[in-house]
């Protein structure tokens, strides 16, 4: 039955030309219109939503129920129209989605509803009083699973994301008849390595096919670290359709459409017709600073965001969703300038060793002067140094001349798995070069972990191995059982016969270390688990191998300490925590531990907009004092590892340099200025890459070998 709503809206300048978002706030009784393209927030005084729940915005449809009267039903955000639904029983305070099989006006529309962890899924059909309840059972072992919430119906199908990582999918019209027909099991994942045991998933429906997208988050904090799509992939006409058959497999791309997602729901637009940049993934999430629009590249695989409600505006009683309505449905207003997000790709410049085919020069480059030769170097960046000293077997053999200096850290990160690219951002000088690396090429997605001397630790799956990005050379490490360790590295240059690999793992709960080690010689990894005395909330940052023991640190500012010659495992009683009592919700945003100048400096945050909160160990009084001047020092700082070294110029001393670019062009380093207490050039809407690396190189080691 359709009844209309005497109340319209006003809809801001724009609506309908572009993704909006819409949040309906219950205890105010007005709408919130938020355009994330320019940051305007208009709110709209509607009392016929008070009361009112939203529980998600499909295209012009919203879902609504009335708190107290159990009220369900659709509102059209064009004609202002009600479709009914039966009463819903569950109250406003339970999580989950709905979805539907066609126009909520049509009187074949089924609808269902999916809760957060329960065993059971709510049906009904357009006339139907009151809603089915119909019990989930797993696909393999027929037993009642619980459930995420995350649903879509797709081809008269429904699939639900159970809470074990398995997708079950159930035919609909066999769930209204009463029964139900499974057609999929568990999924595989395209293995990314993580730790991070909080995620969000998604389906999005995209150019007749399916995907699901799985966000990567890093505990409490809810950062985001990385992103992953996959697409459901089905049996053809020949294979048998009742076999486990039907898998997800992992894209690198989604062409021209964008994706819009919002807590548990998603959306595909076509990227040209909306205005915004293809091939992305747009995703909101609550955050320490408020509702945070990242915005993923699958391009390049980096990510950036920007707070569209501060925390003092965002509560989170009240969901945010995306709208997209039909330009035909309301008045439009052109944009009168372009989204800032539509922007030219960069134009990489590759390292080669070739030489140009015109302008060739009568004389090899070998004759000329070495005093020339040493002066050159004097005057060139670290990259230019690596590119001169590999034009000629001679220049080669000058690198003692490069300026140590000049050897400060690179952010290594690869945006492909497939073509074996790796770029190499120099955050300094504001330089990025990109080299073909064989050992890259890769058929799952790579994780870059830890680098030393000129060497670089990589995971891909469970596959490890050590790569010189210089020289190409790899070390192959045995395949690691287990996949969510925290952390890893190595005690020294991979090529010598006593160095060793370790690996660590941190229970969620703090009550359990384990260490994996490997050195050559072995074919597989050694376990030990010590006896744990004290928790400790390790964290994903690299130990700090000091005085020949791994230092680690975790959330609450405690060391760590692992002997690696006789396998002992200890929490040291002195320095005591920096925080004292409970952890900061927020302190995994930046937790690392450095050596810098002979001392263990210890940088934690516990808001990721300020990471200034840095300590020096004290050792003669076994004490964290807070340090105010870095002096000389630029620190390097990861979510994985973190480096330091001794400024080249007076102008870069006293920094914090962050795995960050200001710009898609990758002109400049972002970096947090310890003089006066601001970043450089800004926090927000800067470009960050989800697999990097700081990568410092051996020069001695690697170009006189080269």
């Amino acid at each position: 039955m359709m009844l209309d709503i005497s109340c319209k809206v006003q809809f801001p300048a724009g609506f309908g030309r572009q993704p909006w978002l819409i949040k309906i706030e219950e205890k105010k009784q007005t709408w919130t219109f938020i355009n994330p393209i320019n940051g305007t927030v208009e709110e709209q005084t509607i009392p016929e939503m008070q009361g009112k729940k939203c529980f998600g915005c499909f295209g012009e449809w919203v879902i609504l129920v009335d708190e107290l009267t159990t009220e369900c039903f659709f509102l059209s955000l064009i004609s202002f129209s009600k479709v009914h639904l039966p009463p819903f029983l569950l109250g406003t305070q339970e999580l989950g989605k709905f979805s539907f099989t066609s126009s909520p006006t049509s009187p074949d529309c089924i609808t269902t509803f999916v809760p957060f962890g329960e065993d059971f899924v709510l049906l009904s059909r357009r006339h139907d009083k009151e809603w089915t309840k119909m019990a989930i059972t797993d696909c393999i072992s027929k037993v009642v699973r619980p459930i995420t919430g995350e649903n879509i119906i797709y081809n008269g199908r429904l699939f639900i994301l159970s809470i074990s990582e398995g997708a079950l999918v159930f035919d609909v019209a066999a769930l209204v008849d009463g029964h139900i027909m499974e057609t999929i099991s568990e999924h595989p994942y395209h293995l990314y390595q993580s730790n991070t045991p909080r995620q969000a998933k998604y389906f999005v429906e995209s150019c007749n096919g399916l995907y699901l997208v799985r966000v990567h988050l890093y505990h409490e904090a809810q950062h985001v670290t990385h992103i992953e799509v996959y697409q459901l992939c089905e049996p053809s006409e020949e294979e048998d359709l009742n076999q486990d058959i039907i898998t997800w497999d992992y894209v690198s791309s989604i062409g021209d459409q964008a994706f819009f997602l919002s807590r548990m729901h998603g959306v595909s637009l076509c990227a040209k017709e909306f205005g915004v940049e293809p091939n992305c993934i747009y995703l909101i999430r609550p955050c320490s600073d408020g509702e945070r629009l990242y915005k993923y590249s699958l391009d390049d695989k980096t990510f950036s965001f920007n707070v569209i409600l501060p925390e003092d505006k965002c509560n989170y009683e009240g969901n945010l969703f995306w709208t997209t309505i039909p330009a035909s449905g309301m008045q439009a207003v052109e944009l009168e300038t372009a989204p800032p997000y539509v922007v030219e790709l960069n134009k990489d410049i590759a390292i080669s060793d070739e030489k140009p085919e015109s302008n060739q020069i009568s004389r090899p480059w070998a004759d000329l002067p070495i005093e020339l030769v040493e002066s050159l170097f004097q005057c060139l960046s670290l990259v230019d140094c690596v590119r001169v000293s590999t034009v000629c077997k001679t220049w080669s053999l000058t690198s003692q001349f490069i300026p140590g200096e000049n050897a400060w850290p690179w952010l290594m990160h690869s945006p492909n798995i497939d073509d074996g690219l790796c770029k190499f951002f120099d955050p300094i000088s504001g330089a990025e070069h990109t080299r073909e690396i064989e050992a890259l090429s890769a058929t799952e997605q790579l994780v870059f972990h830890a680098s030393r001397d000129g060497w670089v630790i990589i995971s891909e799956g469970n596959d490890i191995f050590i790569l010189n990005p210089l020289t190409e050379d790899v070390i192959d490490v045995p395949a690691l059982s287990v996949w969510n360790y925290d952390c890893i590295s190595f005690t020294g240059m991979p090529t010598t016969p006593d160095c060793r690999v370790f690996a660590f793992y941190f229970r969620p709960d703090d009550e359990e270390v384990k260490i994996y080690s490997w050195g050559p010689g072995q074919e597989t990894w050694t376990e030990t688990v010590p006896h744990i005395d004290t928790p400790f909330s390790g964290t994903m940052n690299n130990p700090v191998l000091f005085d020949g023991e791994f230092y680690c640190l975790d959330r609450r500012g405690q060391l760590g300490v692992f002997n690696p010659d006789n396998m002992k495992w200890r929490v040291l009683s002195q320095p005591e925590p920096i925080y004292k009592g409970e952890v900061p919700p927020h302190a995994h945003a930046c937790c690392a531990l450095l050596e810098v100048d002979g001392d263990l400096v210890a940088v934690i945050s516990t808001d990721d907009t300020d990471p200034n909160q840095v300590f020096r160990l004290d050792r003669s009084k076994m004490a964290w004092s807070k340090v105010e001047n870095l002096g000389d020092f630029i620190l390097f700082v990861g979510l994985r590892n973190s480096l330091a070294v001794q400024s080249p110029w007076k102008s870069c001393r006293n920094r914090i340099y962050l795995p960050k670019f200001d710009d898609r062009n990758h002109t400049n380093g972002v970096f947090y200025s310890m003089d006066d207490h601001r970043y450089h050039p800004r926090f927000y809407r800067v470009e960050e890459p989800t697999t990097y690396v700081w990568f410092q190189p051996n020069i001695t080691k690697t170009i006189v070998t080269n």
